[in-house]
């Protein structure tokens, strides 16, 4: 299985995931996560790890856009939720929505890396690379 695995990613692409939960505690939490979420509203992102951001998603605002031509913006097609999503021009996508329930802002990156002529040993470490990078960008708007 897993040798069929790795042939699966030559083929399509390495995927690898990543989850961050950042908590904001006292009484002021969830007026700080309503904060960050306007903050990637109203400064949008251009990229993410270094990678364009080719495509974004807003639930809140019920649109979806071409990064290039925002006023081109569609409907979402999905039911209000405050998730803001971002496509990568490589196929990754990073999703940030703020829990309901707890005071705390959850991302979710889903890379995609191409596995090109180094293999998937760097196919993988490159993953590694940019998920990083991705991260070190949010950790920028969290701090």
């Amino acid at each position: 299985l897993l040798e069929r695995l790795d042939e699966l990613y030559v083929e399509h692409g390495y995927h690898e995931e990543k989850g961050i939960n950042k908590y904001f505690e006292g009484a002021d939490g969830m007026k700080t996560m309503q904060r960050i979420m306007e903050e990637f509203r109203t400064n949008p992102r251009v990229s993410l790890g270094g990678v364009k951001v080719q495509k974004v998603r807003d639930l809140k605002l019920g649109k979806v856009w071409d990064s290039a031509h925002p006023a081109g913006a569609q409907d979402a097609g999905f039911p209000s939720s405050d998730v803001i999503q971002w496509y990568l021009e490589d196929g990754t996508m990073v999703t940030v929505r703020p829990s309901g329930t707890e005071p705390k802002i959850k991302f979710y990156i889903l890379a995609r890396t191409a596995v090109g002529p180094e293999g998937l040993t760097a196919a993988r470490a490159d993953s590694a690379h940019k998920i990083s990078a991705i991260e070190a960008d949010i950790k920028a708007v969290l701090a």
